[in-house]
């Protein structure tokens, strides 16, 4: 398992260094103009007061943008999960799907190694991946607090990051399921997609329309605080967005047992 893992992490390299920079210089680029809006702020309310409510449902209301937490939610920690979740269906989609459809995982199977390793190594792999990527950001984040007017301590900093890591960890088992049921890891990709990108705009037409609070609540974002977990975690639905997590993992895990691995190329439906 040990060999599976290193091999994968090391396919994930240029993944971790891509996405990790690129959110990174987001990051603290949002950490930076924090005083500049925190000296403006009486302007920013004016403008607030004649925008139509689903723009102040993009931007932000005026009071949670003068605190650091919904600032960073309204400015960075709100687009992390639908932009590196895109990223987190595709390798979640891809974690055994890809490789079978290569013919890779068929030749990897024909060597001494049970499938329970195999499984758990590159899992493992991709759970470690996805959380050096937010390590990488949190890093940029606190470097960039001094001087920002940001009064954030060491053990504050990190609550963001661990929030945002259970819906993202929920979306790559629900892809790595899909892919285990679904003739392919494009279809699986897809469906986990539909449901990352539904939830995001459901979410955020909840502010505009209440009427949609019934379905938003079946969707994993609702769930989600991102920078918002500064002031309160949510550890109810942290702990319940693990837990589905968790159930799809075993569930994927219970089919890789179970199915048939193919030789080459996508699958078909098997009613």
């Amino acid at each position: 398992m040990n060999a599976n893992f290193r091999y994968m992490l090391r396919r994930y390299r240029l993944a971790i260094a891509g996405w990790g920079l690129a959110l990174a210089i987001v990051a603290v680029i949002a950490v930076r103009l924090y005083s500049t809006i925190l000296e403006r702020m009486e302007v920013v309310e004016k403008l607030m007061a004649g925008m139509p409510p689903l723009l102040v449902a993009l931007a932000g209301e005026a009071s949670v943008l003068a605190t650091p937490g919904g600032w960073l939610h309204v400015k960075f920690f709100v687009m992390v999960p639908i932009l590196l979740g895109i990223y987190c269906v595709q390798a979640g989609a891809g974690l055994l799907a890809g490789d079978e459809e290569r013919g890779r995982l068929d030749l990897l199977m024909a060597y001494p190694v049970s499938r329970t390793r195999l499984f758990l190594g590159r899992l493992l792999a991709l759970v470690t991946a996805t959380g050096w990527i937010l390590a990488i950001c949190w890093a940029a984040v606190f470097l960039a607090l001094p001087g920002s007017g940001m009064k954030i301590h060491f053990g504050e900093s990190l609550l963001p990051f661990l929030n945002t890591l259970a819906p993202l960890l929920l979306f790559e088992m629900l892809a790595l399921a899909l892919s285990m049921i679904m003739p392919s890891k494009l279809l699986a990709a897809g469906a986990a997609g539909f449901v990352l990108v539904a939830s995001f705009f459901i979410e955020l037409l909840l502010s505009v329309e209440p009427a949609l609070l019934s379905v938003a609540k079946l969707l994993p974002l609702h769930y989600y605080r991102g920078g918002l977990a500064l002031e309160s975690f949510g550890w109810p639905g942290f702990l319940g967005q693990l837990g589905v997590a968790l159930l799809l993992g075993v569930f994927a895990y219970w089919r890789f047992l179970r199915r048939d691995i193919r030789v080459m190329g996508e699958g078909s439906w098997r009613w």
